[in-house]
Formats: C-alpha cells, sequence, structure tokens
C-alpha cells in the first residue's frame, strides 16, 4: 500500500476508532482490503478512485473466492460494502477524492435487524450466575460487580470497559457513559442493590488490585491493576455461566439482551429501555426484547392514548434516565 494511502487510513484511523471502538478492528479490516485491492490495479492514490473500479469490487467481493477459497456470505458483502461506502463519504469531506464520492450511486439493502441468538437468559439463570464469585477475594468481588453492572446496566462490553472512577456517582444513583456506540454519551441509573456491591468493590477489593506507583482510573482492574480488557469480560461471563451450570455459554451482549427484556417484562415502556441503552432508533430497540403475545397485548394498552401509561423507569429511577 502507497504511502497516500498509509496517510489516508491513519487519520480516518484517527476519527473513526473513538465513535465505534468496538467495532473499529471490522472497519479497518475491510477498509484495508479494499485499498489493497485499489492499488493491486494501479490505483495508487484515493485521487485516482473512479466509479469503474468501486463498481468491479462490489462485483468481485460478491462472487469472487474469500481468503478459504469460498464465497463470502451475503452478509459479509453488505458489512464491507457499507463499512468502504462510509470510508469515501468521509474521505470525500476531507477533499482526498477529485471526482466525489464513487459509491454514491450505490444501493444497499438494510440487511434485517436480528436479536441476539438463542434464548436469553432467564432472571433465574442470571441470579445463578451472580451467586458463583467468590465475594472473599479481591477478583470474585470484582467479577461479581462486574456482572451486575452488565446486567443491571445492559452496558455494552466495551462501555463497561471504559468506565472510568469520575463517571460514577453512586451518592446521585447513576453512572456516566462517556463513549457509546457511535461516539456518544448517557447517563444509566445505578439501582440500590448495584450501588451496594459497587461500593463494596471499591472500598474493598479495588485497593487491593490498584498498584500505587501507577494509578489507573478505570473502575475495573485486572491482576496488575491496569484497566480489564474488554475480551476479558467476555471469557468471564461464558466462565461464570458454565459454572452456575447453565445449559450454554451467556455472553455480555446476552446480559444486556436480558437486562432490556426483563425490564420490558416487570413493567418498563419501550421508550425508556431505549433510552437506558442507548438506542438512537426504537426499532433497535425492539429486536432487544423477547415479548410473547400476552406482554405485547400489556404494552399497547399501556402505551396507547385510550389506556393507562405508567412510567416504571421514571419511577423507580427519577430523571437519570432522561439523559
Amino acid at each position: 500500500m502507497t504511502d497516500v494511502w498509509n496517510e489516508l487510513l491513519a487519520l480516518y484511523d484517527q476519527w473513526k476508532r473513538p465513535r465505534a471502538p468496538a467495532s473499529f478492528p471490522i472497519y479497518r479490516r475491510w477498509i484495508q482490503h479494499f485499498s489493497d485491492y485499489c492499488c493491486d490495479r494501479g490505483v495508487l492514490e484515493p485521487s485516482g478512485l473512479t466509479g469503474h473500479l468501486v463498481d468491479a469490487y462490489r462485483q468481485d467481493l460478491a462472487w469472487g473466492p474469500s481468503v478459504n477459497g469460498t464465497l463470502y456470505a451475503p452478509g459479509t458483502v453488505d458489512q464491507c460494502l457499507r463499512v468502504v461506502r462510509s470510508f469515501l463519504e468521509w474521505a470525500d469531506k476531507q477533499g482526498y477524492l477529485l471526482q466525489g464520492n464513487p459509491t454514491q450511486h450505490w444501493v444497499l439493502h438494510a440487511a434485517p435487524r436480528v436479536g441476539v441468538r438463542g434464548p436469553i437468559p432467564t432472571a433465574e439463570e442470571v441470579q445463578r450466575m451472580l451467586e458463583v464469585p467468590d465475594l472473599s477475594t479481591p477478583l470474585g468481588l470484582r467479577d461479581r460487580a462486574l456482572l451486575e453492572v452488565l446486567y443491571g446496566t445492559a452496558l455494552r462490553r466495551h462501555e463497561a470497559n471504559q468506565l472510568d472512577l469520575d463517571d460514577l456517582d453512586l451518592a446521585a444513583g447513576y453512572l456516566r457513559v462517556k463513549r457509546g456506540k457511535g461516539g456518544g454519551s448517557r447517563l444509566v441509573p445505578v439501582c440500590a442493590n448495584l450501588a451496594e456491591i459497587l461500593e463494596r468493590y471499591l472500598e474493598e477489593s479495588r485497593p487491593r488490585l490498584a498498584r500505587p506507583d501507577r494509578p489507573d482510573k478505570a473502575i475495573f482492574l485486572g491482576r496488575r491493576g491496569r484497566r480489564l480488557e474488554a475480551q476479558w469480560m467476555r471469557r468471564a461471563t461464558v466462565h461464570y455461566s458454565q459454572q452456575a451450570g447453565l445449559n450454554r455459554p451467556i455472553l455480555p451482549h446476552m446480559l444486556r439482551h436480558a437486562c432490556a427484556t426483563h425490564l420490558i417484562e416487570g413493567g418498563a415502556d419501550l421508550a425508556e429501555v431505549q433510552a437506558l441503552l442507548g438506542h438512537r432508533h426504537l426499532d433497535a430497540t425492539v429486536v432487544y426484547v423477547q415479548l410473547l403475545p400476552d406482554q405485547l397485548l400489556d404494552e399497547h394498552q399501556r402505551c396507547h392514548p385510550r389506556g393507562e401509561r405508567q412510567s416504571f423507569l421514571s419511577s423507580v429511577f427519577g430523571q437519570a434516565t432522561s439523559a
């Protein structure tokens, strides 16, 4: 890859990484794939891109072999094309494309949204997971607090990973997500049970994990006193679901789905759950919740103008959900 492409990708990395820390590796991989394709065909600078070339890339991606010799799945092709189009839209705004964005004529059909694969854990199953960590040890207490945060606040894994001490206000009853998906921020309510376990972790466990010679502002610390890695959180939820005797591994995102569904079952309405999850659009929230027909009927009766609407989260958490 040429210096010009490398320069452009480095600038895009600086812009994109803070806005999508969890999905950034996917963006980087496909943009690298696209730029290598262009260089192999003699387009050594982004300014030389044409509609013919990007259309050829789209065709080769859909019908050409992948690295293992098989065709890419339709969902993979769709993901790549969306990444490339987004990247070139950004590059055009930066002035790197002399002829404009050559992908602006692409029509990409939105892939259907799907919920979590497999059944979400029930409240009883989550409780079994929460009871596994040994609270008499610093790591066990930390893991219990982490599981409680993932389930109690519906944070994404990378959002929990990025939590700092100054993001938490137990007295006010909320925590702040500063680097959510898309770079957004929001306030998330912290209920009494979660506040209790977090306070205990911060007082009893975190000081024993922290290193005075190398302080770290992260809430969740690893054995060496550094910020707990997001990938480790996945291993932790799988480990504790296995230790709890569940018949399937539970991933952090499944706890997020479980939180949303259990809130709806408990009386929260979709708009309030949408605010909790940090979704811009309600359709993104709908796929997170697995509701039975009678629960959908209850939701309709509560939210329809001719029904009685009650605000569950607002009554419990006050104004914290408005942010």
